[in-house]
């Protein structure tokens, strides 16, 4: 209850309440409107042509095109951005004629529908461009001309996302320089092995030469000689082959220098093109890359030593936070100065706010709410700094303190068109530098082929026979132990094709046992299902035989007719009081509002129904006397009003003689209440019925 105050009225909220945040599914629906022209609107001017201008609303926000004064056919050829948190279903665009002296006249209304555009899986979103009817009083007045693009974006998650793929693209440059610095070790390491095949060569003319001279004293080794000359031949020829392996390499070489060239001078071409684009961008700022988001992220802790603003018990307290106009709101504490909030909303508005409003109240359900006072926070320095405000805010009552709020607050300036291009520029340069780190490393492996390939031919070249020898023992001894590794697996293969078909037996028998079980279930459920028809067969008929009863049992219309003996016979009786509605009923109490219930004696008997709000409460509440002996004369009907803090207080009451009530049905009256004098209405039916005694029945 108020203390006397005059009383604050909650406001029905536009937009939900968020609790714990979750920034990265923050959505915000984008919706850019291009405003072309209109053509053959109605004139209402009398001396010369309507002033037209177009209204366009998305939501709760508005822009206005210029003014084209005398014409029915404006062009205005006007683009507007909206950035809005709920999905809008409707675009609206009002034209009006402007008048310096009186108060503009509606030339009409025309909607877009963009639900369907919502509906858009691509990441661009979707468009509409047409002309709309302009409809005043039901009839068209023309057309307007428009265009319109919407977006889904989530900038939060954008950003994040962007972040992300910038440091993949460093990571991937540094392994991309790293790729080619490999490539240049590779290089060096190949002209060191052409350096050492030309002392090869050195060394194996001076061998021939030696050959030469020794030839007579090698002549019964002719034979042996000749076959040596051969090899020596041979190894010739592979020499011959190995220069000009060497000279594709050198070609190989040169033509990868040519490709890092070429490579280099496109990564430079597209560094000069994303400059000049920057240029561009900061030279153009209308365009709707530059469009700005101010964000706001808001946790509402608590709140210390509030005012009590109720006369029983404490203030129910909660806060709405209010930023260029938009409005969050908490939820109440019931019974608390000392409340805890604990919750979080995030606001997105396209004005930098200065500060943020908080108007703290005591929630009252039967009255006003009653103001607690107001806090402010100054929020600009947030946006420029970046920093977060954790602390106590004053609240301030008719110029006083009372009591304390503590909240956390951090804000950002956010770019969410231009950061969804920047992420896709972003990706693009990495997925080059990929491809580019991808040919390198492609590059590389071949050369180091290359490479392994010139130290082999080397070592062949320095080794002799004997070491042909070696690797020919070698060989053999490999294939023995390969033959005895053959021999060992074939074992083990007969082994495990054995416990293959053991294993396959017994899954075979293992089927058939699942098979049988399988059988055996079915039969089992076939009969539970008959158990069950034959359970609901029992059911139904019982049911047939209780009807049968009761028919029986239940009395005749002349029973229920037949007319009350004596006062003083003993009969049994039914009567049965539905309380209806109530009107204009006094309160019990004189603080808040009436709380009534009824209550309804009969001889001894006394039946309550369920406390009501109002005075005008509906109860639609229906009770039943069941008696045995003298028929009750009269009804006595009292309504109490109801309390959390005190005993029931009386409202009024009245009564309701039954002498021409029995075995006529039910009868309907509306019973005035008194107390003193009138105390409202209460709309009552009463159905009495005398039942046949137990004897009968029986």
């Amino acid at each position: 209850m108020s203390e006397g105050e005059e009383g604050v009225e909650r406001k029905v909220l536009p937009s939900k309440e968020v609790s714990k945040v979750e920034e990265e599914s923050l959505t915000l629906y984008y919706v850019k409107v291009d405003v072309i022209g209109a053509k053959n609107l109605r004139n209402a001017d009398i001396v010369g042509k309507s002033d037209p201008f177009c209204e366009v609303l998305v939501n709760q926000l508005q822009r206005t095109t210029p003014v084209v004064q005398d014409n029915l056919n404006p062009v205005w050829n006007c683009q507007y951005a909206f950035f809005v948190q709920e999905k809008p279903d409707v675009i609206n665009f009002k034209l009006w004629d402007e008048d310096e002296h009186s108060k503009n006249d509606l030339l009409g209304d025309a909607q877009l529908d963009v639900r369907p555009l919502w509906d858009s899986k691509s990441a661009e979103g979707s468009s509409y461009s047409g002309s709309l009817p302009v409809i005043y009083k039901k009839k068209q007045q023309g057309t307007v001309e428009v265009k319109v693009w919407v977006r889904i974006m989530q900038p939060v998650k954008t950003e994040q996302k962007l972040a992300k793929t910038a440091e993949a693209l460093e990571a991937t440059s540094k392994d991309l320089d790293l790729k080619i610095g490999e490539v240049k070790d590779t290089k060096n390491r190949l002209a060191a092995v052409n350096d050492d095949l030309s002392s090869t060569k050195d060394s194996l003319g001076k061998t021939e030469q030696v050959l030469g001279a020794t030839k007579e004293d090698l002549g019964k080794t002719k034979e042996n000689l000749g076959k040596t000359q051969e090899d020596l031949g041979r190894t010739k020829d592979d020499l011959g082959k190995t220069k000009d392996d060497l000279g594709k390499t050198k070609d190989n070489l040169a033509k990868t220098e040519e490709e890092k060239a070429k490579i280099a001078q496109e990564l430079k071409e597209k560094y000069e093109k994303m400059m000049t684009l920057r240029k561009q961008l900061e030279d153009n700022k209308n365009d709707e890359d530059y469009l700005i988001l101010y964000f706001v992220h808001l946790d509402i802790i608590s709140g210390h030593d509030l005012r009590d603003a109720d006369v029983i018990g404490h203030s129910d307290p909660f806060v709405e936070a209010v930023i260029n106009g938009l409005t969050r709101s908490t939820p109440v504490i019931q019974d608390n100065l000392n409340p805890v909030w604990n919750s979080s909303f995030a606001y997105f508005v396209q004005k930098q706010p200065d500060v943020i409003d908080f108007h703290l109240f005591d929630e009252d359900d039967n009255s006003k709410n009653d103001s607690l006072g107001d806090a402010k926070l100054e929020v600009k320095d947030l946006f420029a700094t970046g920093k977060t405000f954790e602390g106590m805010l004053p609240v301030i009552y008719k110029g006083k303190q009372k009591g304390s709020i503590k909240v956390k607050c951090y804000c950002r300036i956010m770019h969410p068109v231009q950061t969804e291009k920047k992420l896709q520029e972003t990706t693009d340069k990495l997925v080059l530098t990929e491809e580019q780190k991808g040919r390198v490393e492609k590059d590389l492996k071949s050369k180091e082929g290359e490479l392994e390939n010139k130290f082999k031919e080397i070592m062949e070249l320095t080794q002799g026979k004997s070491k042909l020898k070696e690797k020919f023992d070698q060989m053999i001894d490999q294939m023995a132990e390969a033959e005895v590794k053959v021999k060992t697996q074939d074992e083990q293969l007969k082994n495990l094709l054995k416990d293959y078909n053991e294993v396959k037996f017994q899954n075979n028998e293992l089927k058939s046992k699942l098979e049988a079980l399988q059988k055996e279930k079915d039969d089992l459920q076939n009969q539970l299902q008959k158990a069950k028809e034959k359970k609901e067969d029992k059911k139904e008929e019982k049911k047939e035989e209780k009807k049968e009863e009761k028919k029986k049992e239940e009395p005749t219309e002349k029973d229920f007719r037949t007319p009350p003996e004596a006062k003083g016979e003993s009969v049994n009786y039914l009567i049965v009081v539905h309380i209806g509605q109530a009107k204009g009923l006094k309160k019990g109490f004189l603080l808040g509002d009436a709380d009534p219930f009824v209550e309804i004696q009969i001889n001894d008997q006394t039946l309550v129904t369920k406390p009501k709000k109002g005075i005008d409460a509906k109860f639609d509440e229906e009770v039943k006397f069941f008696g045995e002996g003298e028929l009750p004369q009269s009804i006595k009907i009292n309504v109490k009003d109801d309390s959390r803090y005190a005993k029931p207080a009386a409202i009024g009451s009245g009564s309701i003689a039954l002498k021409d009530y029995w075995g006529k049905g039910p009868q309907v009256t509306d019973l005035a209440i008194e107390k003193g004098g009138p105390a409202g209405q209460l709309h009552v039916q009463v159905t009495c019925k005398r039942l046949p005694p137990p004897a009968a029945v029986a």
